[in-house]
């Protein structure tokens, strides 16, 4: 029994330290999935003013300094992390805003640096735009590129036109400001972060952030994908080794003085414990969130600061004569209807979306905004087709229709409650504009 015991013990505590650096390796995968978002986000930005730019070359014979200069100023305004705006009818350098502090860029060569002459190159030859880097500028800050090329229509003489590229538009930006704005920090209290550019042969490149170290390390990796190269984003939690390490030395020192009836007793509590504390916050028919933990879930979404507060979107859903299913092919056909509709909304939704059963027939679905705008007549529309379909019930389809009411965070209110009431009175009203 003593030797079970201490077996028991050491396997236990191995698998405490194991789980607790799996949960830690897991939230960091998640926290720098979120940052592999914003900094692709950030350069997609880029390479859409650059298009921009070039769309406006393209439609102008005959630009003028001035027409350049006020078009890109408005570009430029629409990103912060603008250094600069330069337009080359052929590979020089030709237009450049701002004119202070980049009267060097007049006349310059885009095939003087031979990593610029590839990007160039690549541009014209795909015909899209291109993002490189890092650049030093003059003044030694670290830059990044977004090159895209501009077309024009040219006629061959019949009434057909081809496009033939007539220049290059580039955007660059401060990579350093790209960086902080999308969360890349040496101060972040709970993760260390390490990016590095990969170099062309498939081997390492610079370091563009953090501690090299960390990718000779099992720190969690993530690609970040450009549209010339690619970088590699790198990270460990701060607390994953010693906290891993010290429940588990715990675990083993109160296990080794213990016998194996209070061992056991351990575990069963564990197991207990855990099994009531899922049970506490799941809806036992569908398996979905229930109530207690999707309002849990809105507080954190709500409590985001800053530029990861981008709000989300709630829509309540009912559905209309559940009851006669219930009553003409009993309880249990409807209990199968309810999990076959759990696993519909599941499969119309995205991963970082919550599904939850609030009610006997009600559910919610919760939608983490990412910046494309109001997308709530685009996502009940899909609710409203995922549940259209009809279901089987003992060899006959059963039709069950559903009334659907959103709300949005902020925009609406900043309250939880009063956003979930606010999506339940709206779907209440379209029930009633459906009977």
């Amino acid at each position: 029994m003593a030797t079970l015991g201490v077996s028991l013990t050491g396997y236990v505590g191995g698998l405490i330290a194991d789980s607790h650096r799996e949960r830690m390796q897991h939230d960091t995968m998640s926290r720098l999935s979120e940052l592999r978002a914003r900094l692709e986000s950030e350069l997609r930005q880029a390479v859409s003013l650059a298009q921009g730019v070039a769309s406006f070359a393209a439609l102008s014979e005959s630009l003028t300094p001035r027409e350049f200069r006020g078009f890109a100023e408005q570009m430029a305004a629409l990103d912060p992390h603008v250094v600069r705006v330069t337009l080359a009818p052929d590979r020089t350098v030709r237009f450049v805003y701002p004119l202070y502090g980049n009267l060097s860029q007049l006349g310059h060569d885009h095939h003087a640096d031979e990593r610029e002459r590839e990007a160039v190159m690549r541009a014209r030859r795909t015909r899209s735009a291109v993002v490189f880097g890092p650049e030093h500028d003059a003044a030694g800050n670290r830059t990044m590129i977004a090159l895209a090329p501009v077309m024009r229509p040219v006629s061959d003489g019949s009434a057909r036109e081809t496009l033939v590229v007539r220049g290059v538009a580039a955007v660059t930006i401060d990579l350093d400001a790209l960086l902080l704005s999308a969360g890349l920090t040496e101060t972040d209290p709970a993760y260390r972060f390490a990016l590095q550019e990969q170099g062309r042969t498939g081997g390492v490149g610079q370091v563009l952030f953090g501690d090299a170290a960390l990718f000779a390390s099992d720190a969690v990796r993530l690609p970040v994908m450009l549209t010339a190269g690619r970088w590699n984003l790198a990270g460990t939690s701060r607390a994953e080794a010693c906290c891993a390490d010290t429940e588990g030395t715990v675990a083993r020192v109160i296990g080794y003085g213990v016998t194996l009836l209070l061992v056991t007793l351990a575990v069963l509590a564990i197991h207990f414990q855990m099994r009531a504390r899922d049970m506490a916050v799941h809806d036992p028919l569908t398996g979905l969130p229930n109530r207690r933990l999707l309002e849990s879930r809105l507080r954190r979404l709500a409590a985001r600061p800053g530029p990861r507060r981008r709000g989300f979107e709630v829509f309540f859903i009912d559905l209309n004569g559940f009851k006669p299913v219930n009553d003409t092919h009993g309880h249990a056909a409807g209990d199968m209807i309810l999990c076959a509709i759990g696993e519909r909304l599941r499969d119309h939704t995205r991963h970082s979306d919550t599904v939850a059963r609030v009610g006997g027939d009600e559910f919610v679905v919760v939608v983490p905004c990412r910046g494309e705008g109001d997308t709530r007549p685009m996502i009940t529309a899909r609710l409203h087709s995922a549940l259209a379909e009809p279901f089987e019930v003992e060899g006959s389809l059963v039709h069950v229709r559903a009334s659907v009411g959103s709300a949005r965070f902020p925009d609406d209110t900043v309250s939880v409650g009063e956003l979930l009431e606010l999506a339940d009175r709206r779907m209440y009203a379209e029930k009633l504009a459906a009977a």
